[in-house]
């Protein structure tokens, strides 16, 4: 029997040096173990809510705003880098004590992402992310997801705190600096993530 895939968001977090942020999954996790990927996870039901907090996008894929939300929600759940904005567009940092507690609630489901938008007064502006690509995981995989990949540049004031259940290890590292890491043997990557990382150098060349 084939497992329906999952919706799933994933976003290649990218500062100005132009390094991309990388997590090792732990190796106790049941999908990827010991593998270098980029922040993100599935959709919750709660990501499909509509809400004024959300400034649409400006890119043409039609992608439903359910999966920004989710990209939104796992960067600040696994690596607390809050892509939110004040009501002038400005982007919000909070104190490591607050952001921790924020992020405590939403992995226990306590509250949603659009519910603690709400409660900071803040909106998630889906034009700060670039999709770059679609892929959904083998049929053959007991675990599978239908996952959308963006940019988004790492917002001013703002350093990556990883939590410690879900990231092993963590680093920024240029694109190709990570694929020839691969090639050496030093790095575990999987296709997507390899391909996502050539996305992601020619995404710089053009932005640059």
């Amino acid at each position: 029997m084939v497992t329906i895939p999952k919706p799933a968001a994933t976003v290649l977090l990218i500062n100005q040096q132009g390094q991309v942020y990388m997590t090792k999954r732990p190796a106790t996790m049941k999908f990827l173990a010991g593998h270098y990927v980029f922040p993100g996870g599935a959709v919750d039901e709660k990501d499909s809510l509509l809400s004024n907090r959300l400034i649409a996008p400006t890119d043409q894929e039609n992608i439903p705003l359910a999966y920004y939300v989710a990209a939104a929600r796992e960067v600040y759940e696994e690596i607390g880098v809050f892509l939110g904005c004040d009501r002038k567009g400005e982007p919000l940092s909070f104190q490591e004590e607050e952001s921790l507690h924020d992020r405590k609630r939403l992995l226990n489901k306590e509250i949603s992402f659009i519910e603690l938008l709400k409660e900071k007064e803040a909106a998630l502006d889906c034009r700060c992310f670039t999709y770059i690509g679609h892929k959904t995981t083998p049929a053959k995989s007991p675990i599978r997801f239908d996952t959308r990949f963006f940019i988004a540049r790492l917002p001013k004031w703002q350093q990556p705190i990883p939590d410690p259940y879900e990231v092993a290890e963590a680093r920024w590292i240029y694109p190709k600096e990570a694929l020839r890491a691969y090639e050496m043997g030093e790095i575990k990557l999987i296709h997507p993530t390899i391909r996502s990382l050539e996305k992601a150098m020619s995404w710089l060349d053009a932005t640059s």
